[in-house]
């Protein structure tokens, strides 16, 4: 039987707190109700602070966005070594191209860049996987829009050449902006979906919305079984609404999907 569906608190919308105030930041997101956070950006407080701080506030790291350029033989050992400490088995590759140009310029954007790219992704999961760590990527607009060389999306060439253990975590919102329908995407990636982002969205793509707002176009009802049915770890509450306090807004967020996820 699969574990219960639980709800993590992801740090992007709160990361400058995070980054001067980690204690009071943890604090706040236990408080809400959160079992767990979902790490972003770089290194920048010690693994024993971070893994003190999370049995303080009895909060799991629940995975954590790794940028790509600590994805190679020089970093991974460093960032195993940080996520043993912290207790985090999840590493997410936070993405790939994209206006970031993570792992490659605009001007390098075509098939072979991206065969690469999961030529190294597989090798990462069997590296990752034997020292007891997943490895999954994060899913934005662009993977499903955009087609590579007038060809496939970039996630399509992840979802079909990467081996079935790497999984891919779908961002609700980011899907939807890329007209998909993310509670279709979970079922299908099923386990691989172990993780999946819950991101409000409007219907023109702006992410300036409450989550479960009139006019926020998920439909959370569906996301939540489709989560379940897949056997889905972590629901991550990350919204990027630059017109609320990130406090605020991963608040609302938690009560809003806690008792759907609960039920």
């Amino acid at each position: 039987m699969a574990a219960a569906l639980k709800l993590s608190a992801g740090l992007f919308p709160v990361y400058p707190e995070f980054q001067k105030a980690p204690d009071e930041t943890l604090k706040k997101i236990a408080l809400m109700g959160y079992e767990g956070i979902e790490l972003y950006g770089n290194f920048f407080h010690p693994a024993l602070k971070i893994k003190e701080l999370c049995q303080k506030y009895k909060l799991e790291v629940s995975g954590a966005q790794t940028s790509w350029r600590y994805l190679n033989q020089a970093h991974l050992q460093e960032v195993m070594d940080y996520h043993h400490i912290i207790g985090n088995k999840n590493i997410i590759i936070s993405a790939l191209g994209g206006p970031w140009e993570s792992g490659h310029k605009k001007t390098e954007n075509t098939r072979s860049t991206w065969q690469a790219h999961i030529e190294k992704m597989n090798q990462l999961q069997e590296a990752l996987s034997r020292n007891g760590f997943t490895l999954s990527y994060h899913t934005h607009d662009y993977d499903f829009n955009e087609k590579i060389e007038g060809q496939q999306t970039s996630f399509e060439l992840i979802r079909e050449n990467t081996n079935s253990l790497v999984g891919i975590e779908v961002d609700t919102g980011s899907s939807i902006k890329g007209n998909q329908c993310p509670q279709k995407l979970i079922a299908e990636l099923g386990a691989r979906a172990r993780l999946v982002h819950a991101k409000p969205v409007k219907r023109d793509g702006s992410f300036d919305v409450k989550l479960g707002d009139s006019e926020d176009v998920n439909d959370w009802c569906k996301i939540n079984l489709s989560c379940k049915q897949a056997g889905t770890q972590w629901l991550v509450v990350e919204p990027e609404n630059e017109r609320e306090n990130g406090f605020t807004a991963l608040s609302i967020g938690h009560r809003h999907l806690n008792n759907l996820v609960n039920s």
